[in-house]
């Protein structure tokens, strides 16, 4: 009982900041509309870009030789990185909601993101490990349509790049902890379920920062928690 009531009360003080907050942010001029703009921008990129990347499957690239994975053994984990990946994408957006500006450049920051990766894809035409196994993501097979079609999206990895991102915007504390050890976790499975190479893993949180140093870091510095 003790419990629920201090659960009750979380969610009550949430609530009350998330009201708060957005009733300050929308007396900002234009400020809903800037944000819905800037949303929808990001979501109609995401899409638009995972459609041109899945065109670039017949696109002729190379193998690399990965002194790492060559001592792997790939096993499925789609359950494990899709139970990760989305619990720290949920618990982001709990504690970004009552947050309207950090959100509105955390947005900025994601597509950027997706822009980077895109671009990095076209100009490094990398193949897969001939022995990956297919990673099953249900929002990629349900809502954009792939069902495991995309293969050739490897440098650098979009799922590290994500998790990394939501930790650097995360505040100082136990979710952005969270948020960096899930990143790790999913880092390690990737590779070894050989759906991306080794590099492809290391080099997608120095892109995330990048993002969030550019859009986020020193823009938010002044506005409160």
């Amino acid at each position: 009982m003790q419990y629920q009531e201090k659960y009750r009360l979380k969610v009550k003080n949430q609530l009350a900041l998330i009201e708060t907050n957005w009733d300050l942010a929308q007396k900002r001029e234009r400020f809903l509309l800037k944000f819905a703009i800037n949303f929808a921008i990001c979501f109609m990129l995401y899409i638009l870009a995972a459609h041109i990347i899945f065109l670039n499957r017949y696109r002729e690239a190379v193998t690399l030789d990965d002194p790492i994975l060559k001592h792997l053994r790939p096993y499925d984990f789609s359950v494990p990185i899709f139970m990760l990946m989305y619990s720290g994408i949920m618990i982001s957006i709990y504690q970004l909601i009552p947050q309207p500006q950090r959100l509105y450049y955390a947005f900025r920051a994601f597509t950027a993101l997706i822009l980077l990766r895109t671009i990095f894809i076209f100009v490094t035409p990398i193949g897969p490990p001939h022995d990956l196994i297919v990673l099953q993501d249900p929002f990629i097979d349900g809502v954009v349509g792939f069902r495991g079609q995309v293969l050739n999206d490897l440098f650098f990895s979009g799922h590290v790049a994500n998790l990394y991102l939501l930790a650097f915007i995360a505040r100082p504390g136990r979710i952005r902890n969270y948020l960096f050890t899930i990143a790790a976790i999913v880092s390690v499975l990737l590779v070894w379920q050989k759906v991306h190479y080794t590099a492809d893993v290391l080099a997608a949180p120095f892109f995330s920062y990048a993002c969030y140093s550019y859009f986020m870091k020193e823009r938010t510095r002044v506005i409160p928690s």
